[in-house]
């Protein structure tokens, strides 16, 4: 089952529709000749970097040395468990090398999303995501320069703990991570926040627990149920977290769930997408016509596009929003949960590039 979701994760990777500047590896390959690996300069700050990067069948990838030869790291690596654990800042990364992917596991999370990984003239290569996903970074594609730029980003003051549920019946497994938060100034704000992940959590197990009685009778084989999630947004006094999850009870395939919350740190308000784009009252027919057009290609068989619900699923990226759709709502089950990133600055051209919150 394991490796069936790293599956799943790719496939939702290839199809997924978000043409943004951090996804720097999608912007890059339009330079680049993507059939075989290229060089690619990558800086810090406007700064050249010693290591450089590459582009392979359609995905930037780093050095793994980049990480302690110019971010300055710490790192230890295993070459009997083909492991490699890096220290940045309270954070504790330990990575495994797999054949062609690298899982993570983040202060005791094990991340649902693997890394492509490249292994080209004995070094170890992993996907740039890894780091602007875990490191606090952004990386954007510069045309001007041909080159991918890494920013640091100053993330929120708060230290992320894992929590894990594992949970066994006649008729089904359950297993669940979620997120718990420490170092809030306010204590309870911090354990408002706190609560709703758990009771999430909570809720999942009390529902598959529910929904599987009886299964192994009638099936003869326990249900699987998973869930996790993927912070993706950590900066500015609010979190953007979203939560997965994996339903197999049978059949090719499991049914994939998706979720998620933007926080405000500062405050506990958990923001609807009308909380965050209503100064224009028009937001609603931009992101329509963008995802009419990018979406047309994608769509199922005789299935139209109809426009985002009253309460649209959403979840803060980098300086803007991202609008996303359930599988089979629209597109077929290969192309996992279509995604739609819009900037706040196209979407709310009077604030002058400053944030809603």
């Amino acid at each position: 089952m394991k490796n069936w979701l790293r599956l799943l994760a790719l496939l939702v990777g290839c199809f997924t529709v978000l043409p943004h500047t951090s996804y720097a590896a999608t912007i890059a390959t339009q330079q680049q000749d993507t059939k075989l690996a290229s060089s690619i300069q990558l800086t810090l700050d406007g700064k050249p970097l010693i290591s450089k990067g590459i582009v392979k069948d359609g995905s930037t990838l780093v050095p793994l040395h980049l990480l302690s030869k110019d971010l300055n790291l710490e790192m230890d690596h295993n070459p009997a468990l083909k492991t490699v654990t890096i220290h940045p800042g309270d954070k504790k990364i330990v990575l495994k090398l797999e054949e062609e992917f690298v899982a993570a596991n983040v202060n005791g999370h094990d991340l649902w999303d693997s890394y492509e990984r490249v292994n080209m003239n004995g070094n170890n290569y992993v996907a740039l995501r890894f780091i602007t996903d875990n490191l606090g970074y952004r990386a954007a594609w510069n045309g001007k320069t041909k080159t991918v730029d890494l920013t640091k980003i100053q993330e929120n003051d708060v230290t992320w703990l894992n929590q894990k549920i594992d949970e066994s019946t006649k008729d089904a497994t359950i297993t669940v991570q979620y997120p718990q938060l420490s170092g809030l100034k306010d204590a309870g704000i911090q354990e408002q926040i706190n609560s709703l992940f758990e009771k999430e959590a909570k809720s999942y197990v009390a529902n598959a627990k529910e929904a599987s009685k009886g299964a192994y009778n009638d099936v003869g084989f326990q249900y699987e149920y998973t869930s996790n999630y993927d912070i993706k947004y950590n900066t500015n006094h609010v979190i953007s977290v979203i939560l997965w999850s994996n339903e197999y009870t049978g059949g090719a395939h499991g049914m994939p769930g998706q979720w998620s919350y933007t926080i405000n740190l500062e405050t506990g308000k958990v923001y609807k997408l009308d909380d965050l784009l209503a100064s224009n009252p028009n937001y609603k027919e931009m992101i329509n016509a963008k995802i009419k057009q990018e979406i047309k290609p994608l769509l199922m068989p005789d299935v139209e596009f109809n426009g985002i619900r009253e309460e649209p699923s959403f979840y803060v990226k980098d300086d803007g929003v991202v609008v996303y759709f359930g599988v089979y709502e629209y597109t077929p089950y290969a192309v996992g949960f279509p995604e739609f990133y819009m900037p706040f600055s196209t979407l709310l051209p009077d604030l002058h590039d400053k944030l809603p919150f």
